[in-house]
């Protein structure tokens, strides 16, 4: 199979000078952006951003929270042959396929024995991937008599009891869930099925989880943050509500659509 090369050049641009896509579906929470502007701060531009050619100008296709953080600087930016047909699918599947890849628990361990900073937004990220602090619960001090619990952030796996049995909440593909009535759970392609999903991302404050175990709306950004959870397996899906029952209680979990 013959694989096309799309992009014509790499070619330095003044960010404000990049058309923002108004088809982005992209959402940059604070703690995100924090983060990017401690990477760029301590490392500067190691990536490009990617656009394609209107006659208006370069469109973006990613790079967009780049651009808008550094607006005064010329970024490099790839420039491809794409036309708006092609550009869209790539805008729709560039972070779902990369939201697809799974960790290397070890390696990733050993990686970030090798990384700090201390810029608070980059530093704070390092944290939560080096303590596994998306995994804590926060259940009103409840978790004080967990047993085993030493710093009383609560361990999922043992407060929740996970196993590989059948979930009791039976999910089709197409359902939509709410949780808690603030996160939403649809059983959808991230992928194929975007035009199920990308309209619950209505609101800049809502992130956006594909592919989601079910220890995510469990987590403490949960606590703070309402979650468009989308995940393709009516399997896990089952199980992200059952869980999420285990700790709500059942009436914190009710189907929407269909």
């Amino acid at each position: 199979m013959e694989i096309k090369d799309r992009i014509k050049e790499l070619r330095k641009v003044r960010a404000s000078e990049l058309l923002p896509n108004p088809k982005n579906w992209r959402k940059h929470p604070v703690a995100q952006a924090n983060a990017l502007r401690g990477t760029l701060s301590e490392i500067g531009y190691a990536d490009a951003l990617i656009a394609y050619e209107t006659p208006d100008g370069l469109m973006l296709i990613d790079g967009h929270l780049r651009a808008e953080t550094t607006p005064d600087q010329e970024v490099p930016v790839l420039v491809t042959d794409l036309t708006e047909e092609e550009a869209d699918k790539v805008l729709v599947t560039l972070d779902p396929l990369a939201a697809m890849a799974t960790a290397d628990d070890e390696r990733l361990k050993a990686l970030l024995e090798t990384v700090s900073s201390e810029n608070d937004g980059l530093g704070a990220l390092l944290d939560t991937l080096a303590n596994d602090e998306w995994v804590h619960l926060e259940l009103d001090g409840s978790v004080d008599s967990v047993a085993g619990d030493e710093d009383g952030g609560g361990n999922l796996l043992s407060l929740l009891d996970v196993t590989i049995a059948d979930p009791r909440h039976v999910v089709e593909v197409g359902d939509v869930w709410k949780l808690g009535g603030v996160h939403t759970l649809v059983c959808a392609s991230v992928i194929t099925g975007w035009k199920e999903w990308v309209h619950y991302l209505d609101n800049e404050s809502v992130w956006f989880c594909p592919h989601p175990s079910p220890m995510v709306p469990l987590a403490n950004e949960a606590h703070r943050t309402a979650m468009l959870l989308v995940q393709p397996d009516v399997y896990v899906a089952g199980h992200i509500l059952d869980r999420y029952v285990d700790v709500n209680g059942e009436s914190s979990v009710r189907k929407v659509l269909p």
